[in-house]
């Protein structure tokens, strides 16, 4: 079962996603065998000698079978291929880099394929199986490589399935409208593409994603529910012109509805999940006047690894829910963006295993208290000095809405690097939360943990931070609240924190750029005492 050596292997993430970009500019009504057109590009893409793309009607009938590398006649039923049908009895990929470990399999394989290695794929569209993609006399090395672009593989499927969808609706040899993207809309996959690929960061993504989907696309808000893997879900609206909020409200309450129809799981415009971008568009009070009313509204299912992942709902002119090939087209962008959304919160859930902030490099929050644990247990029993900092960038927020969130990153990392150039080797630096770093120090008294901070606040502030984007330098400063267990006395770890987090409040409250100790609260609370007395 050994095959000849290739030159290539598969390609990962980019590779298939170029691939997909390629799919998109393709018009079938000007090729005379669109299906073999695609399954050549696709075994170009990932080095597959064999494969096989079989449509199906909604009851799981076979409508067609497509081939590439091999031909395969009178071929009728899934009863046929037990690979295809356990893939599809099992509702997933099945991606099998030796089948000779399973005897089913290893039977079945060794009848047609010449290595024992293979991935079959089930296309949804629509909540159903709309095709199965098989790919078979893969190398074990290539099977590895697709199961770590799982991601990609499904903006690859999804796209397969719409063209399934269509080729099913449009009867072979009628005329067809034309499909292929025009330098404009390949311009915007291709922006999308590239904002997703250099960012995870889910903040602001579904503003720019309608920016830059609204230029094709143009539409009054865009309402998103989307799992968040941790049995519960996230929502965001993003406002793109004046509406009023009882429109907002009323239209993702019907999309609530269907969320929780499908998931059980209830939502609404008021829970602290969903989040409102464009807020100073909406108008909150008074009668709804017909200027601030929502368009005709249109709703994407997004399906990933066979669940319903996302509900994207936009509301724009009729005239624009009218234009079919414009909405397929921001479907699959939709669906971009929810394998971007879902590979960000798997990585969000990654990190919180991991011991390592990705940003900064610091430490992470998780690996903080772990360590504090240990240190504050040492101090409480030996009586030992110990001291924390916590360390806030000031007016952090107005960093990123005025020069953006890689400007807002970049701070981050430089500040993380400005306090690991001054501290001991003995001490630890964790980033907290957000703009929030924790410096923890051993064996320090408080007198000197407050030296050290205010070296750390004058080298922040004397530092200037250059935006490349503006190519301008900015000034910012950290305030630092300070607490010590011998001085302060906490009753325990939670309390030791809550000292320092204290000093950090009135350090802001103060004007911020300085450092307060825990003892500067405990001298205004005993001089408040004194006054009332």
């Amino acid at each position: 079962m050994n095959s000849p050596a290739r030159s290539k292997r598969v390609s990962p993430g980019k590779a298939i996603r170029d691939l997909c970009l390629r799919l998109a500019q393709l018009d079938p009504t000007l090729l005379a065998d669109p299906d073999a057109e695609i399954l050549d590009l696709i075994s170009e893409t990932l080095d597959c000698p064999r494969i096989s793309l079989i449509q199906l009607d909604k009851s799981g009938g076979v409508l067609r079978m497509s081939t590439h590398g091999f031909s395969l006649e009178n071929f009728q039923s899934l009863n046929e291929a037990p690979v295809v049908r356990r893939s599809l009895e099992q509702s997933k990929p099945l991606l099998v880099p030796d089948s000779g470990l399973d005897k089913q399999l290893s039977e079945a394989s060794q009848l047609r394929y010449r290595t024992g290695c293979f991935a079959v794929y089930p296309v949804q569209v629509q909540g159903h199986t709309a095709a199965v993609l098989c790919l078979s006399d893969l190398m074990p090395d290539s099977v590895e490589a697709l199961k770590k672009s799982s991601a990609d593989m499904q903006l690859l499927l999804a796209m397969l399935g719409q063209y399934c969808l269509s080729a099913r609706r449009i009867p072979q040899g009628s005329e067809q409208p034309a499909t292929t993207l025009n330098d404009d809309e390949l311009g915007t996959l291709m922006r999308l593409v590239e904002k997703l690929d250099h960012s995870l960061d889910t903040r602001n993504i579904f503003a720019s994603f309608c920016e830059i989907a609204g230029s094709l696309l143009p539409m009054d808000a865009m309402l998103v529910i989307h799992d968040s893997l941790d049995d519960a879900q996230h929502g965001n609206i993003v406002v793109q012109r004046p509406l009023h909020y009882d429109e907002l409200k009323r239209e993702y309450g019907g999309l609530c509805s269907q969320w929780e129809r499908r998931h059980s799981r209830a939502i609404s415009i008021e829970d602290e999940r969903t989040s409102l971008v464009g807020r100073e568009l909406v108008m909150f009070e008074g009668e709804c006047p017909d200027e601030l009313r929502c368009g005709s509204c249109e709703t994407f299912p997004v399906f990933i690894d066979n669940d319903l992942f996302a509900l994207v709902l936009i509301s724009a002119e009729q005239d624009v829910i009218r234009d079919r090939r414009r909405l397929k087209l921001f479907s699959i962008l939709a669906h971009h963006l929810m394998l971007h959304i879902k590979k960000g919160l798997l990585m969000m859930q990654n990190q919180e295993m991991q011991t390592v902030d990705s940003l900064t490099g610091l430490y992470n929050e998780r690996q903080f208290y772990k360590m504090m644990e240990r240190e504050f247990d040492r101090a409480s029993r030996y009586r030992v000095p110990l001291c924390i900092l916590i360390v806030d960038v000031d007016h952090f927020r107005d960093v990123n809405e005025t020069y953006g969130f890689e400007t807002g990153d970049m701070l981050l990392k430089e500040i993380s690097a400005i306090i690991m150039e001054n501290v001991r080797s003995t001490d630890f630096v964790s980033r907290y939360s957000g703009e929030r770093f924790v410096v923890v120090l051993p064996e320090t008294h408080n007198k000197n943990a407050e030296i050290l901070a205010n070296r750390l606040r004058r080298f922040v502030e004397n530092n200037s931070f250059f935006i490349s984007n503006t190519n301008v330098f900015i000034k910012v400063t950290v305030s630092i609240g300070v607490s010590s267990y011998l001085d302060h006395k906490p009753a325990n770890l939670a309390q030791f924190i809550e000292f320092a987090d204290t000093a950090l409040f009135f350090s802001k409250r103060n004007g911020r750029n300085q450092v307060v100790g825990y003892s500067y609260v405990i001298n205004l609370m005993m001089h408040d005492t004194d006054n009332e007395s």
